[in-house]
This record gives structure tokens, sequence and C-alpha cells, in this order.
């Protein structure tokens, strides 16, 4: 369990695109059984991530893509960073919110107890995920989330406490605060785009928080004897997704 928060580095991407995979079934089935599935990624949990998918007799290659699909869309640790699509043979997963590529994402799709499916270990990246940069380095981060609502449940049969489920979180204030540096205030300051992608990492194993929204950045009030400060704020017009560091 890691305790310190050195080495936390605020990083963006001016651009990025959302990582695609897609694996492609090939066959039809000449004995009813399950299709092994194998779906490898750094930031899905749990990874590798096996799922036997069951399949007929005489299904067809597109058949077979569909039935993964339907499988794989109820598996909340891909579902929670992809979302599972294609169409035809083709099974394809999508990332949510644009990271750094992730080389090790893979989706494998062979025969476990059926036959007629042509094994495919490697699936192929259709899209590669961005390149990520340093914004500046930060002196402190704030919470990255927030207490949600609660919605209240209670109905007539309780005599005792009202009863709740949680609801939707508030976008916590994204503010970083970082020493002064004319070139680098200059450089955010001129960062006008409408959209930017960022990550906040913790070390090298303790994982990230990636999002997309705007930034500004304002000098800090100062006095006497003091370092010159600035801070950086974000928004986010996508969900904090957390993840494991690449």
């Amino acid at each position: 369990m890691a305790m310190s928060t050195a080495t936390t580095t605020l990083k963006y991407a001016t651009s990025s695109a959302l990582q695609i995979e897609t694996a492609t079934v090939v066959g039809t089935i000449t004995q009813a059984g399950n299709a092994t599935v194998i779906v490898t990624g750094r930031d899905i949990s749990g990874s590798p991530i096996t799922n036997q998918v069951a399949v007929a007799l005489d299904d067809t290659a597109s058949q077979v893509a569909e039935k993964i699909r339907v499988e794989l869309s109820l598996l909340p640790d891909i579902t929670n960073v992809y979302t599972v699509g294609g169409t035809t043979s083709d099974v394809i997963l999508t990332k949510l919110v644009a990271t750094n590529d992730d080389t090790t994402l893979n989706i494998s799709v062979d025969n476990g107890t059926c036959t007629g499916i042509t094994t495919a270990l490697t699936s192929v990246d259709t899209l590669a995920g961005g390149t990520y940069l340093s914004l500046v380095a930060i002196n402190s981060y704030p919470d990255m989330g927030s207490t949600p609502s609660k919605l209240d449940t209670t109905d007539m049969a309780q005599s005792t406490y009202k009863t709740s489920i949680l609801g939707l979180q508030e976008v916590p204030d994204l503010t970083f605060e970082c020493n002064y540096d004319e070139t680098i205030f200059n450089t955010i300051n001129s960062l006008n785009a409408s959209n930017y992608f960022f990550q906040l990492v913790f070390g090298i194993a303790d994982g990230k928080f990636d999002w997309q929204g705007q930034v500004k950045i304002y000098a800090m009030g100062g006095g006497v004897d003091e370092v010159r400060k600035m801070t950086v704020t974000l928004s986010a017009s996508t969900p904090l997704v957390f993840g494991v560091v690449a």
C-alpha cells in the first residue's frame, strides 16, 4: 500500500484518440459448446478476464460474435473502461475516455468445448490511444470525487430510520497549486481549445485518473519572503475514470 504522494504528476494531451481494438470471429460451429474469450488490458480490473460463451451447432461467425458481444457487455470490469460493440463477425472494444495507448489490450477468441472457430489469439489495434505530456509540476491536488447525493427510498413500512440509495456525484473543483513559472504560465494560458485530455498519475504503480475538460490558469496572491505560486483549474466534461498506470 502506497502512502506517499511523491511523484504525482499532472499530464495532458492536445488530442487523443479513443483506443479501439477489434477481434474478428472466423468459422462456423461444428460442435456446440463454449467458445473461450480472453480479454486483456492494462486498465481492466482483474485482467486477463476469461469468459466462456455458449454457442450452438451451425452458429455462423456473425452469430458467435453477437453472443460474445452480449456476454462481454455484462462484465462491469470491461464496461467500466470500454464500450462493447461491433457488427457481423467483429467484436470491438472502444475506450470510454481517451488515454495513452494500451499496448497490452487484446481480445483472444478460440474453441473451448466447441469446435469450428478458427483460433485468433491476437486482435487488431484498430486505433491507438494518445501520447501524454507533463502539463505542470504540482504542489497539491484536489479530491478526485465527491459525496454522492442520497435518493430517499423510505416507505410507510419504516418506523425508525429513513432508507436511501446513492445517487450522482457532483464534479469536484479540480484546482492544482503550482510554483510560478513564466514559460509554463504562458503555455497553459494559450490552451484555448474547447477540450483537452488530462491524467493525474499517482506514482508508477498507484493508479491514475483520466478525463476530458478545459484548463485555465491564474497567478496567486503573494507576500514577503514567499515562493510565487499559480493555480491551474480544470473542468471535467467527462467522468473521472480510475485506472492502472501504464
